[in-house]
């Protein structure tokens, strides 16, 4: 070739190699968040009860539905659902989805990123969400709140106004300061309150009857902060409407004495009147986008600075918060040594028993041939029907509540959104923990602002607890409580406070003597619903918490008619009250409410209120699982093989008729040669129903078919169940490490077993113990206690004689369960309630005097009580932990960081075992 041609032939390879890579598209990459059930199929129906059902059909497991039925298609690859939407895959593109991380990474070009794009926020915004409101007054000189007006006044958003007196309160010297705080969330359309402050008892009204004896009603009324908020989000997120109501007390209530003569008797009456000085506002208004609104502005109505040029202004903050699924936690397991190019190694949790029924192997049926056992199936062909692959040098083994995988991403996200919907259909059961800590307002308030802008709280909570290690924070409260989806549960552990009332008198002018008790402490009320999803839950809650000890009063007051002065016992109680109903996700923790202690005297600090999630599927190996039995040398060869049955098993197969047309119950080798197991010549089959063996003599081939019938859990019986609880207290690191520990995890008898271990070397303290044994379906009870009488109440008959009415209270333990033994054998649906007094009844005193001047004392007796009323599954063998609680009633309970727990467990008892 001539070097003419030679350099015509270059010019044109570089021409073809230019115009190739002009039209080969920019590739660039992106990462997704995106919901972790991704990669999956249409929802299972409910699995069908195999009760009745013929063992030897070809049937799906009843735990584990048909991915590859037309209900369940196989599942695709992020490419494959990528591509199905229109996104195409040049050379060099690829897309992958971590299932851990919830992370899609796509590699593409422009057009197909924007492809992608779309389709991501379309998944996204389906994601249920909260909306955050953070409540903001803040008092300051007259002319900075005017000046913060008039900026605010110039756009949607106040942020700027409220940025601006934050900066002042913080610089030393400052006139400005913060006084008011408060956070609360809620779903969009759910009315939510928060109550902080003072539910103050006065003398509301006193009237004279006709022969001028006096009369009284007492009201209550919240003082502090009652806020109601109830807010209304777009489809899209971006507009919120919200109407609200807020009542503002910055000042103590103000009593004085009025005297009226009486016309009748010329005699003064006296009472009280009370004037209580605050703030109301009820009002609608819009956010776009989120934001910052000023609210109003008005005066410190009731204090000292009340006539002095200083101004409140009110600012409420509101934030859309999507509720996304957060990582799966990992297993911490070694991986392999050495994993193949293009694989990686991933680590499940799978609790034994989850694969127990898709692993079963089956009976198959040929026209005129007797039934005979498949090949039992494999961890491999079972994650097969979901479109799995298993290259050369993959691996995947279950061990140990651990499913070990190595292989490609894509299978690996196969395998585990599997897995998920292996999970699914299992029942399952939501436990949530609940702390309050108390933290200087400044580094609350921080928080607050930062946490707004993720999905999750548990950021912020990790720093509290951080300051309570530095040792400048505190715990003020820790809960836990577990029930089952769309059940109402309910937790307390108060000071059940008794007090005195009298509100008017009777046609004699004798006091009508009224007593009351009052929980004073900590009570939760929580209904969960559990989302189709098995991740997302819809909690309706209720949370209320005492600062401080109640305060009684005696408003003094004259009666006209016997010219006696007399009192009427007023109680005020400090309290923080929540309801509300948020969208919370597995294993996420939401701030459920921030202000300032009630009746505190240190104004620098705030309590903040924690909740976390945990939904646990709940997983139990059925007593008649199947074990493959070893594999025979002969098909053909005689054995003797013993299988544990239920004591009914002879009636599983009904009667059997004689030649006299008599009924009588089958033997064992009449049932089993019904479900088409033949006994050749020399073979034979013997149940004995004290032993509940069965003993079957047979070819190995027959024994493997009798070993399948028996796994199906053949014959039935009404299992007794055995229920002991545990009373244990503790420090309070130690028994919220444990509680954080157990609260993702089905059993807890490693935490159980680690407080019973600390009971013998003196850490931790064993209060009480109770067992109750029952059949499945009945009601049982057990009761440790002394049968305290007290004064419940006074009473005057037609002849005015006065009655103290006595009743008993049972001081102790007591536990009230119900439980009933599922299909399987193997797990517990237990409803149950108890009830344990932390300490010993407490007896005060309290008086009164009547309108006749007589001074009147009664004993009153309080009460020290934790109650859990609850509905759980629970899996035979298993413990729980029921319940965890700061206890009241003593004075180390306040002084120190003490909690105590109660554990339950449940065995089903079987005859012969």
């Amino acid at each position: 070739m001539s070097f003419r041609a030679r350099c015509f032939f270059l010019l044109i390879t570089l021409v073809c190699t230019a115009i190739t890579h002009a039209e080969k598209p920019a590739l660039l990459t992106r990462i997704f968040k995106l919901p972790p059930d991704f990669i999956s199929c249409e929802s299972a129906p409910s699995p069908e009860s195999t009760a009745d059902k013929d063992p030897f059909a070809t049937r799906e497991p009843a735990t584990s539905p048909a991915l590859d039925s037309p209900a369940h298609p196989k599942l695709k690859t992020p490419r494959q659902i990528l591509e199905s939407i229109g996104v195409t895959f040049p050379e060099g593109a690829s897309a992958s989805f971590n299932p851990f991380t919830s992370l899609l990474t796509v590699t593409n070009s422009v057009p197909n990123i924007e492809i992608t794009e779309a389709f991501v926020a379309s998944i996204t915004q389906q994601a249920p969400a909260n909306v955050g409101f953070t409540l903001t007054i803040i008092e300051a000189p007259g002319d900075l709140i005017r000046q913060s007006n008039a900026l605010a006044s110039r756009s949607l958003d106040a942020a700027p106004a409220l940025a601006l007196l934050l900066d002042h309160a913080q610089k030393p010297g400052s006139k400005v300061r913060v006084v008011g705080d408060a956070f609360l969330e809620t779903k969009s359309g759910t009315r939510a309150t928060l109550d902080a402050g003072l539910e103050h008892r006065y003398v509301s009204n006193v009237s004279l009857d006709a022969k001028s004896r006096s009369a009284i009603s007492a009201e209550t009324r919240h003082l502090g902060l009652h806020w109601e908020i109830e807010p209304s989000v777009s489809t899209d997120g971006a507009f919120i409407e919200t109407s609200l109501a807020l009542d503002f007390y910055p000042a103590p209530p103000t009593t004085r004495q009025l005297s009226i003569s009486d016309p009748l008797t010329g005699h003064a009456t006296e009472f009280p009147l009370t004037d209580l000085p605050g703030t109301q506002i009820n009002t609608s208004v819009s956010f776009l986008g989120g934001g910052t609104r000023l609210l109003g502005i008005t005066r410190p109505v009731g204090t000292p600075r009340e006539n002095s040029d200083l101004l409140c202004a009110v600012f409420l903050t509101a934030t859309v918060r999507r509720v996304e699924a957060l990582p799966a936690p990992q297993p911490k397991v070694t991986s392999p040594s050495t994993i193949p190019k293009g694989m990686q190694f991933a680590a499940m949790h799978a609790p034994d028993g989850v694969f127990d029924e898709a692993l079963r192997p089956k009976f198959e049926n040929e026209i005129g041939e007797p039934p005979r056992l498949s090949k039992p199936p494999t961890l491999q062909t079972h994650f097969a029907k979901a479109g799995a692959t298993f290259p050369p040098g993959s691996f995947l083994e279950h061990r140990e509540g651990v499913l070990r995988c190595v292989n490609t991403p894509d299978n690996i996200a196969l395998i585990s959104t599997m897995l998920e919907h292996d999970l699914a259909v299992f029942p399952k059961t939501v436990a949530f923990t609940f702390h309050t800590l108390e933290a200087p307002a400044p580094l609350l308030r921080d928080l607050t602002r930062e946490t707004l802008a993720s999905t999750d709280d548990s950021a912020m909570l990790a720093a509290v607890e951080a300051a309570v290690a530095r040792g400048e924070a505190r715990f003020i409260q820790s809960a836990f409580i577990e029930t089952k989806s769309g059940n109402k549960a309910a937790h307390h552990s108060a000071h059940e406070h008794c007090y005195l009332e009298s509100e008017g008198s009777d046609g004699q002018g004798y006091p009508s003597i009224i007593f009351d008790t009052r929980r004073v402490g900590s009570v939760i009320e929580v209904e969960p619903t559990v989302g189709a999803d098995s991740r997302t839950v819809e909690l309706t809650c209720f949370h209320e918490l005492h600062p401080t000890p109640p305060v009684t009063r005696q408003a003094q007051l004259r009666d006209p008619a016997s010219q006696q002065p007399f009192d009427q016992p007023l109680t005020d109680f400090n309290v923080h009250k929540i309801v509300t109903g948020i969208n919370l996700t597995k294993g996420g923790t939401k701030l459920l409410a921030l202000n300032p202690p009630a009746g505190h005297p240190d104004t620098g600090v705030l309590w903040a209120t924690f909740v976390k999630c945990e939904v646990i599927p709940q997983v139990a190996r059925s007593p008649y699982s199947f074990v493959p039995p070893p594999p025979a040398s002969d098909a053909k060869e005689i054995h003797t093989r013993s299988y544990r049955v239920p004591p009914d098993f002879l009636s599983a197969g009904g009667d059997a008729t004689t030649p006299d047309d008599k009924k009588k119950p089958k033997t064992a080798k009449e049932i089993l040669e019904a479900v088409g197991i033949t006994f050749p010549p020399g073979t034979a089959a013997y149940y004995g129903p004290p032993s509940t063996r069965l003993v079957v003599t047979n070819t190995n081939e027959n024994l493997d078919l009798v070993e399948a019938y028996v796994g199906w859990g053949c014959g039935s019986i009404r299992h007794t169940t055995a229920c002991t609880a545990h009373v244990l207290q503790g420090p309070g690191p130690l028994l919220r490490r444990l509680a954080a520990q157990a609260s993702s995890k089905s059993n807890h008898r490693a935490e159980l077993d680690e407080l019973l271990t600390a009971v013998k070397a003196g850490t931790v303290q064993h209060l009480n113990m109770a067992r109750v044994e029952t059949r499945s379906g009945t009601r049982a009870s057990s009761t440790q206690n002394n049968e305290h009488i007290f004064i419940a109440d006074v009473s005057l008959d037609d002849k005015q004689r006065i009655s103290f009415n006595q009743e008993m209270r049972q001081v102790g333990l007591r536990l009230e369960l119900e439980p009933s033994v599922g299909s399987d054998g193997a797990t517990v649906e237990l409803t149950l309630s108890n009830e344990f007094h932390t300490a010993p009844p407490l007896e005060h005193r309290e008086h009164l005097t009547d309108t006749q001047g007589h001074r009147l004392e009664f004993p009153l007796t309080d009460f020290f009580t934790t109650r859990t009323t609850t509905a759980i599954t629970l899996p035979s063998t298993s413990a729980r932990l029921l319940s965890l609680y700061k206890p009241t009633g003593k004075p180390e309970f306040e002084k120190q960081d003490i909690l105590q727990a109660i554990f339950i467990t449940c065995d089903i008892l079987r005859p012969g075992e």
